[in-house]
């Protein structure tokens, strides 16, 4: 299994740039917050802000041997936004998960986020990313999918709820 300590940067300017342009159900732009950062000054420049300057840019590039560094930070923050229910934030987390894989060459992560499920604020596809690069620990106590969020036993608040070996104060109260 690959970790993503063991990942840099796969792609060229040319196949990054052909990402960010066919990107066309990147409402919010988010794919190119991942992407350009890989990419030098005179290949991004076309997608920069007027008056942004090599000097500039130079301090914004990201370093492509460190690429899995800001993966397993971003998955993360991931985590964060899931257990915190925040939908345009966990939204914006997959979509930066699954660039974050595809720079690495890890098509069949994108293919496994693409494939998975939504529910749960995207818990689902940041499972598939995590499981992939061996981030994630353990499976669900009901129905065995990955568990995303350290010290949690269920994948979502449904197999809480299934699990009919817990008591009413674990699923958040007495039932009097």
């Amino acid at each position: 299994m690959a970790t993503v300590a063991d990942q840099t940067v796969t792609r060229t300017s040319a196949e990054i740039i052909a990402r960010v342009q066919s990107a066309e159900d990147d409402f919010f732009g988010w794919v190119p917050e991942v992407l350009l950062a890989y990419c030098d000054f005179e290949t991004a420049k076309p997608f920069l802000k007027d008056g942004v300057t090599a000097e500039d840019w130079a301090e914004e590039m990201a370093d492509p041997a460190k690429v899995r560094e800001a993966a397993e930070s971003y998955y993360e923050f991931a985590l964060g936004k899931i257990a915190d229910e925040r939908g345009i934030s966990a939204e914006r987390s997959v979509t930066k998960l699954r660039e974050y894989a595809w720079l690495m060459g890890r098509d069949d992560v994108v293919d496994a986020m693409d494939a998975a499920p939504y529910p749960q604020y995207g818990a689902p596809k940041v499972a598939a990313f995590g499981e992939a690069f061996g981030l994630v620990d353990s499976d669900c106590a009901t129905c065995g999918q990955p568990v995303v969020g350290e010290g949690k036993a269920y994948c979502s608040d449904a197999c809480r709820l299934a699990d009919k070996d817990h008591g009413p104060d674990e699923v958040g109260g007495d039932e009097s």
